[in-house]
C-alpha cells in the first residue's frame, strides 16, 4: 500500500516527538496499516494505542478487517468499542473507538493510563466531538502527560497549516487512485429525483462491470431508489446509519451477483466497499442544522462541498480505472469544505463535558474556538436543564447526566426518571433520538399518540423495529427490563426536564403558542394537539414567523401546575404600555417568557419608573414632551447667546439635551407616570434653572425677547435663524430710525423686515440708512396710492415714527 512508503518516516517523528500529522490520500491504506505497524514501536513500550473513529459503521468494519489481518476476532489484540458494544479483552492492545467515548475516557481517567498512542482517523470530517476530544487530549499532554502521542490523521486537510498549528511535523503520502471519468447529469434541483437518480444507475451498470455506490441524501431516499431498481437483475444493498448491523453487513461485504449499494455520507471515507468501479452522486447530504434564535436542530438536505465531491468520486477509482456520474450541471459550483461542526452547532453537550473538565474555552487550544455567543447559549440552557447553577458552575445533577453518554436534553429526561419511571424514559428517548414514526400523519405531531401506537403494535413494521432496537440499547445502559407503565404525567413530567425552554402557551383561541423562550409556534390544521392550552414542543419546522410544531405533548391541568411550582419565577416589571403611552408597573409569574399572572405593582421603585421616562424620551425625541412656544423661544434665543459667545452658554440643541436628559429633566419627573403628566412640566423654568441669576440677567440684556422700536412699541425678536434674527415691523414704525437695530452690546445686527400697513413684506434689510435713501422712494411711490389713508412722507428720517393712520395722527395732535 503507498502508505508504506512513508511508515519509517511516521516512525522517526513519533519517536522524537509527541504530535505528528499524517496526510494519505484516499487509497494509500492509513486506516488499515498504520495501527498495526505502530503496535511494535518501542517508544511505545507495550501500552495501547486508541484509534478514534468518527462513525460507529466505519469503526465496526475497520476493527473487523484488523483483527482478520491478525487472524483474530475482535476482543482479542483489536477491540472495539462503540455505543452500547465493548468488545475488549486483556490482550488487547489497539481499541478502536467512536468519539463520545474518547471524551468519557479523558473524563474519567485525563492521564489515558496505560495508553501510549491516540490515533485521531479521518480528522477532516471535523466532527464536534473530535475537536473536543483532541482539546482535552492536547491538555492532558501538556500538563499531565507528555509522554502521550498524538496522530492526526486524514485524506484531504491542509497537512502544512494543521502542524503548524499544532507545533508538529507532517507527513504527506500519495494515494493509490486511477483515473476517473466524471460524467454530469443534469436533473431538476427543485426536489430529489429517485427515476433520475434510478437512471443514473442503470447506466453506470450499462457502462461499467463492476459494482455501484450511489450516494443519496437520505434513508427516505434510498428506499425510494431502492423501490425504482426492484426487479432488476442486480442485487440493491441499503447502507446508513440507522439500519440493523447485518444490513449494514452485507452492504460492506462481496456479493455473489453485481450490486448497487445505496449510502448516505457514512461511505464517503473509512468505509471500503468492495467491488466498486462506479459511483452515482446525488450531491445531497443530510446534516443537522443548528437555528441559535430557536435552539432547534433540524435535519435539513443541502449541497455537498466539492471536498465531499471528491471523497465521493475517488471510491470509484479504488480498484481500478472507474467513472462517477454526478446529478448537476458541471456550471454548477459547490462550497469548497463544509465549515466545523463546532461553528455551527449546538454546544451544550461541549459546554457541559469543559465545565466537568474544569475549564473554560480559553483554557484549551482549539483548531476552531467556540463561538462565544453561541457558548452563552448553550449555557443558559444547562442552567434549565438543572446541570449548571445560577453561577454557571457544574451542580450534582450535571455531573450525573454525563453517565448516559448522550446529547443533554436527553440525559437530563433520563436522570430525572425514578426508580418506576426508567422504563418509560428509555422509551421517550428511544423516541425522540430518531424521527417521529407517524411523520405527517394526521394528529402525528403528537408524541402520546406516537408512543401509544409503538407500544400498542399497530406501527409499520420496520419503524417498530427501529424504536425497539433503541429502546433495548436505553434500557441496557439503564439496567432494566420491565416495560413502562402507562402514564401520561409521568411522560409528561419526564419532557419538561428534557425540553424546559419549550413549554408553550396558546395565545388566545386559536393554535398559536408563545414557547417560554420567547419563540412563537403554530399548530397545523390536522393537529392531534389541537385545542391544548399547555404544550411541551419537542420539535418545530425552521421557519420565518411561527414555526409549525413537528411533535410535541399536551400537558394537562396537574403537570401545568407543577411547572408553576417548581419552574415560575416572580419578576417585578416597569415597562412603557404603546397603547396608553404611560408607565406599567407590574408583578408578573414567568415560566421564561410566558407570562401566567399579572397584578399591579404599587411599590414599584421611582427610580425605575424614572429611568423608562428618560429611555421613552430618548428613544423618541424631544418632540414627545410637546415644548410650547415660549421654550422654543427660549431655546432659539439660547443659541443666538451661544453664536456670540459659544464658550459661555450652554448647548439646548435637541441631541445635547438628549444626550444629557437625565442632568436637566430627570430631578422632575418624580411621581410622574404618563406621557401627559410630563408635558404638563414648566420646561421653559426647567431650563432657565439651569443658568444661575446673573446669567439670566445677562442674557436678557444680550439677547431680549423685544426690542423698543422707534413707535415706542416693544417688539418681538425672531431668533428662529440664531446667525440672523429678526425684527418684523410696519415700515412708517420705524420712521426716523437712521442705525440698523442692534443685540449683543451692538455686535450682532438684526434682520429688519419692513411691513406695509396691512402686514404684507415690503423690504427686509440690514442696512436702514440705504434703505432710507435708495428703497423707500421706490416704496413710497408704489404704497402712497395703495394705502392713501397712512403717511407716506417724502423725508422718512424727519417723520414721526407710527403704527396710525393719518387721521388718527391728526386727531391726536
Amino acid at each position: 500500500m503507498p502508505v508504506e512508503s512513508v511508515l519509517g518516516d511516521l516512525d522517526r517523528e513519533l519517536a522524537e516527538h509527541n504530535r505528528c500529522v499524517l496526510r494519505a490520500e484516499p487509497g494509500a491504506g492509513k486506516s488499515t496499516i498504520v495501527p498495526l505497524h505502530l503496535l511494535d514501536a518501542p517508544w511505545l513500550e507495550g501500552r495501547r494505542i486508541v484509534m478514534l473513529e468518527p462513525r460507529r459503521i466505519a469503526a465496526r468494519n475497520l476493527a473487523a478487517y484488523l483483527a482478520e489481518q491478525l487472524g483474530e476476532s475482535i476482543g482479542e489484540r483489536v477491540g472495539l468499542q462503540v455505543r452500547d458494544e465493548r468488545r475488549i479483552g486483556p490482550r488487547t492492545r489497539l481499541e478502536l473507538v467512536t468519539e463520545g467515548i474518547l471524551t468519557r475516557r479523558l473524563q474519567g481517567d485525563p492521564e489515558l493510563g496505560g495508553i501510549g498512542l491516540v490515533i485521531f482517523d479521518e480528522f477532516h470530517e471535523r466532527h464536534l466531538q473530535t475537536d473536543l476530544a483532541l482539546a482535552l487530549a492536547l491538555d492532558a499532554q501538556n500538563n499531565l502527560r507528555p509522554d502521550l502521542r498524538i496522530l492526526l490523521m486524514s485524506a484531504t486537510v491542509d497537512a502544512g497549516y494543521l502542524a503548524g498549528w499544532l507545533d508538529a511535523s507532517a507527513i504527506e503520502c500519495e494515494g493509490r487512485r486511477h483515473p476517473i471519468d466524471i460524467r454530469y447529469r443534469t436533473v431538476s434541483r427543485e426536489r430529489f429525483d429517485a427515476s433520475a437518480a434510478a437512471a443514473a444507475c442503470h447506466e453506470a451498470l450499462d457502462a461499467d462491470s463492476g459494482d455501484v455506490l450511489t450516494f443519496l441524501p437520505g434513508r427516505k431516499e434510498i428506499h425510494q431508489v431502492e423501490q425504482q431498481l426492484a426487479g432488476t437483475a442486480v442485487e440493491v444493498c441499503c447502507l446508513y446509519g440507522a439500519l440493523p448491523l447485518t444490513e449494514q453487513r452485507r452492504a460492506l461485504r462481496p456479493g455473489e451477483r453485481r450490486r448497487v449499494v445505496l449510502a448516505t455520507n457514512i461511505a464517503e471515507s473509512s468505509l471500503t466497499v468492495p467491488g466498486i468501479t462506479a459511483v452515482v452522486d446525488s450531491g445531497l447530504e443530510r446534516a443537522p442544522q443548528f437555528d441559535p434564535r430557536s435552539g432547534l436542530t433540524h435535519l435539513v438536505t443541502r449541497r455537498v462541498s466539492a471536498a465531499s465531491a471528491d471523497q465521493r468520486a475517488g471510491r470509484a477509482g479504488r480498484l481500478a480505472p472507474g467513472m462517477c456520474f454526478r446529478l448537476w450541471s458541471p456550471e454548477e459550483r459547490l462550497e469548497t469544505a463544509r465549515p466545523p461542526e463546532i461553528s455551527a452547532s449546538d454546544l451544550s453537550g461541549l459546554v457541559l463535558e469543559l465545565k466537568a473538565w474544569g475549564c473554560e474555552p480559553d483554557d484549551l487550544n482549539w483548531l476552531d474556538p467556540p463561538n462565544p455567543g453561541a457558548y452563552a447559549q448553550a449555557e443558559d440552557l444547562l442552567v434549565q436543564l438543572g446541570a449548571l447553577d445560577s453561577d454557571r458552575r457544574m451542580t450534582g445533577f450535571g455531573r450525573a447526566m454525563l453517565r448516559w453518554g448522550t446529547e443533554p436534553r436527553l440525559a437530563a429526561l433520563l436522570e430525572t426518571a425514578g426508580d418506576g419511571e426508567l422504563a418509560l424514559a428509555c422509551d421517550l428517548a428511544a423516541l425522540l433520538e430518531g424521527h417521529n414514526p407517524l411523520g405527517r400523519d394526521p394528529g402525528g405531531d403528537d408524541l402520546h399518540e406516537a408512543w401509544t401506537r409503538w407500544n400498542g403494535g399497530t406501527l409499520p413494521r420496520p419503524l417498530r423495529q427501529g424504536l425497539d432496537r433503541r429502546r433495548d440499547q436505553w434500557r441496557r445502559r439503564a439496567r432494566i427490563k420491565q416495560p413502562p407503565a402507562s402514564s401520561d404525567a409521568g411522560m409528561d413530567r419526564l419532557l419538561v426536564a428534557a425540553y424546559p425552554d419549550r413549554i408553550a402557551r396558546r395565545r388566545g383561541s386559536g393554535n398559536r403558542f408563545l414557547l417560554a423562550n420567547g419563540r412563537g409556534v403554530s399548530l397545523r390544521p390536522d393537529s392531534g394537539l389541537a385545542g391544548s392550552e399547555w404544550l411541551v414542543v419537542c420539535d418545530a419546522a425552521l421557519e420565518t414567523g411561527d414555526s409549525p410544531v413537528r411533535w410535541g405533548a399536551r400537558l394537562d391541568g396537574e403537570t401545568v401546575s407543577q411547572i408553576l411550582e417548581r419552574r415560575s419565577e416572580t419578576r417585578e416589571v416597569v415597562e412603557w404600555n404603546e397603547t396608553t403611552d404611560s408607565i406599567q408597573a407590574e408583578r408578573h409569574r414567568c415560566i421564561g417568557a410566558i407570562v401566567v399572572e399579572r397584578e399591579a405593582w404599587e411599590e414599584a421603585p421611582p427610580e425605575a419608573i424614572a429611568r423608562i421616562l428618560m429611555e421613552q424620551v430618548r428613544k423618541r425625541g424631544l418632540a414627545l414632551l410637546g415644548f410650547p412656544r415660549p421654550v422654543q423661544r427660549l431655546r432659539e434665543r439660547m443659541a443666538t447667546a451661544r453664536f456670540l459667545e459659544p464658550e459661555e452658554w450652554p448647548d439646548w440643541s435637541d441631541a445635547a439635551l438628549l444626550e444629557r436628559i437625565d442632568d436637566w429633566l430627570l430631578p422632575y419627573v418624580a411621581g410622574k407616570h404618563r406621557l401627559s403628566q410630563l408635558r404638563e412640566l414648566d420646561f421653559k423654568q426647567i431650563l432657565l434653572n439651569e443658568l444661575g441669576w446673573d446669567d439670566r440677567q445677562r442674557l436678557d440684556a444680550m439677547v431680549p425677547e423685544q426690542i423698543e422700536i422707534p413707535s415706542g412699541r416693544r417688539a418681538a425678536i425672531d431668533y428662529s435663524d440664531p446667525q440672523r434674527p429678526a425684527l418684523a415691523v410696519k415700515l412708517q414704525e420705524m420712521f426716523g430710525c437712521r442705525e440698523t437695530p442692534a443685540i449683543g452690546n451692538g455686535r450682532l445686527q438684526l434682520t429688519v423686515e419692513l411691513l406695509s400697513p396691512a402686514g404684507r413684506p415690503l423690504q427686509v434689510t440690514q442696512d436702514l440708512a440705504h434703505f432710507w435713501a435708495h428703497g423707500y422712494p421706490e416704496v413710497r411711490k408704489e404704497m402712497r396710492g395703495r394705502y392713501p389713508k397712512h403717511p407716506w412722507p417724502e423725508d422718512p428720517l424727519q417723520a414721526e415714527p407710527t403704527a396710525k393712520t393719518k387721521k388718527a395722527l391728526d386727531r391726536g395732535r
